[in-house]
């Protein structure tokens, strides 16, 4: 059995002097970020860095509020320490930081749009009102 195989002689420089970038391990600080799950379980997304952004840890409820404007959908979170009459429980993983809302009625309003044709991850907008902050994302139709 006869084996062939190739030398190449060329002059050895760095993985970085090639054009190589390292792609790094670990926890890594990423921008706020609201996503919709759109799949058999659907549910709100809220990150890590958004709950640490906004010093959010300490909320464990949040009411969800809609507005319609034109093609787009605005949906708002108002974040709450304690519940009150229609908040919605944020339920968290121990282990990510990341929260979860599951809520019928965010997806009953959104049903009038294609849910394929916008994206599902947002980075929010914060608004200021006498309430408190609301944290918007804007669901626009791509036409």
């Amino acid at each position: 059995m006869f084996i062939y195989g190739f030398i190449f002689n060329r002059t050895m420089k760095s993985l970085q002097e090639s054009g190589w970038k390292e792609v790094k391990s670990g926890k890594q600080q990423k921008e706020p970020q609201i996503s919709l799950s759109t799949g058999k379980a659907k549910y709100v997304r809220f990150s890590p860095s958004f709950f640490k952004k906004y010093d959010l840890e300490d909320e464990n409820y949040v009411k969800l509020f809609f507005k319609k404007e034109d093609n787009n959908l605005l949906v708002g979170f108002k974040f709450l320490e304690n519940r009150e009459g229609g908040a919605l429980k944020v339920s968290r993983n121990k282990k990510t930081g990341t929260g979860y809302v599951s809520s019928a009625s965010l997806f009953n309003e959104i049903v009038n749009f294609e849910l394929h044709k916008f994206n599902r991850t947002f980075k929010p907008i914060v608004e200021k009102y006498d309430e408190g902050d609301i944290f918007i994302i804007k669901i626009r139709l791509v036409i």
